[in-house]
């Protein structure tokens, strides 16, 4: 094992093939692990560390330092500063510490700590392949935090903090259309705070926590370059707004057909289990507004739910040139006379629901 230090100038270090421990110091340092299972230091000042081959902890300590792992399963500790890190290839483990980080999990089922400050973690982030991705656990700390799942089964955990959750998303994005993928089961928590939770592909489970949150299940299509709500799966969300005023969104028209969150045709619809006519408010698009390139919405209704479904009120839309309506939502235990679609807590309109 080698043992590496630099001096408080701003030093190139490389490891050796084998197990290295390096110390950069002061000054603004790049630090290059090589092969083997290395530990790495940046020291004060802005550095650069990169964990290359192994199973390598970097530790970048104060100010604002970029860390890479590399391939293997790495271990990443932002320190104080505004970090980026970078897990790479493996299972890691990456911690942002104080600061406003950027955190990207990569290839490999990850366990990802914000910390305090406002963060913006993703959990994957590859090109538009078909792939079916990593399941990984992401937990946003103290602070105002934006989170996307990506691809996989994830854990998502909002913590303290008015947050954006998303399960599949990241921001705003432009560019080619998604390939045929698995569909993707999250599980996000909003925790304390005026949330924000975007469950999209695949049937999630939400869970607002403390606070007024906002609740997506199928997920915007804003989040996506071409928008095709025909997923082929069915798609059951599971939707629980906690204390708190809550939103929940189940069908929102955008600024083009198909640009909305929409539940299909069949065994697709969200089960919203502690609405609160007195507090919550349901959201749904404006009839006589696309949902796809050739469906319309003409009129919703109110029902039983369907015998074998949680017992509740369903929420139904009925398309043009169908002759059977749409199932969309069940309020969980709420009695169908006991609540009208005229009622101030739904609201039908075609505003943009913006989130990003």
């Amino acid at each position: 094992m080698a043992n590496i230090f630099g001096t408080n100038l701003d030093d190139t270090l490389t490891g050796t093939d084998s197990n290295d421990r390096i110390y950069g110091k002061a000054g603004k340092d790049f630090i290059d692990g090589n092969k083997g299972n290395d530990l790495l230091y940046g020291g004060a000042g802005d550095d650069s560390l990169s964990g290359g081959d192994g199973n390598d902890t970097l530790c970048g300590d104060e100010d604002n330092d970029s860390l890479g792992g590399g391939s293997g399963n790495d271990t990443l500790y932002g320190g104080s500063g505004n970090d980026k890190l970078y897990g790479g290839d493996g299972n890691d483990t990456l911690q942002g510490g104080n600061g406003n980080d950027y955190i990207e999990g990569g290839f490999g089922e990850d366990v990802i700590y914000g910390g305090q400050g406002d963060d913006v973690i993703v959990g994957d982030l590859d090109d538009y392949r078909i792939r079916t991705g990593d399941s990984d656990r992401i937990y946003g700390g103290a602070g105002d935090d934006s989170i996307y799942g990506r691809y996989g089964n994830d854990s998502i955990y909002g913590d303290d903090g008015d947050d954006l959750l998303a399960g599949d998303g990241y921001g705003v994005i432009s560019g080619p259309d998604y390939g045929v993928r698995k569909d993707d089961n999250d599980r996000i928590y909003g925790g304390n705070g005026k949330d924000i939770l975007v469950g999209e592909f695949g049937s999630d489970v939400l869970d607002g926590g403390s606070g007024d949150d906002l609740l997506i299940g199928a997920g915007g299509g804003w989040l996506r370059g071409t928008v095709d709500s025909s997923r082929g799966d069915s798609e059951k969300d599971v939707l629980t707004g906690g204390s708190g005023k809550d939103t929940f969104v189940l069908a929102g028209s955008g600024g083009r057909p198909g640009s909305g969150t929409y539940y299909e045709a069949g065994d697709s619809y969200a089960l919203i289990t502690d609405f609160n006519k007195y507090e919550d408010t349901i959201f749904l698009a404006k009839t006589n507004r696309p949902v796809t390139e050739s469906q319309y919405i003409i009129e919703y209704s109110l029902g039983a739910a369907p015998e074998g479904l949680p017992a509740g009120t369903a929420i139904y839309a009925n398309n043009v040139g169908e002759t059977q309506p749409n199932l969309i939502a069940i309020l969980q235990g709420i009695s169908p006379d006991s609540i009208n679609l005229n009622a101030s807590y739904f609201k039908i309109s075609d505003e943009y629901v913006r989130y990003s």
